[in-house]
């Protein structure tokens, strides 16, 4: 199932709001979606608004696979609380 309606769940200030979610794209199976995506970040760097740039990443040690933050666990490097997804609850910041 490509598209399905979902109800978003927004924070504005201090207030949650629902909102409709019309269409939902999975996009590993969406075919024109990685070239889109491409020409999407190309332009950005051809406008001089953003530039590549080198940083460290997670990789699992046994595939060598990206691992995305959702798949992250451990502890914060600044106050060793237990974190997950790549960010800590105690001080409410990414670590």
């Amino acid at each position: 199932m490509d598209n399905v309606e979902l109800i978003a769940v927004m924070r504005r200030g201090n207030q949650l709001r629902a909102e409709a979610v019309h269409e939902y794209t999975v996009t590993s199976t969406n075919e024109p979606y990685p070239e889109g995506l491409r020409t999407f970040f190309s332009s950005l760097v051809a406008s001089g608004s953003v530039a590549p740039a080198e940083g460290e990443a997670l990789i699992d040690s046994e595939t060598g696979s990206y691992l995305y933050e959702g798949d992250v666990s451990g502890d914060c490097p600044y106050c060793r609380a237990g974190t997950g997804g790549n960010i800590c609850e105690v001080r409410r910041a990414p670590t």
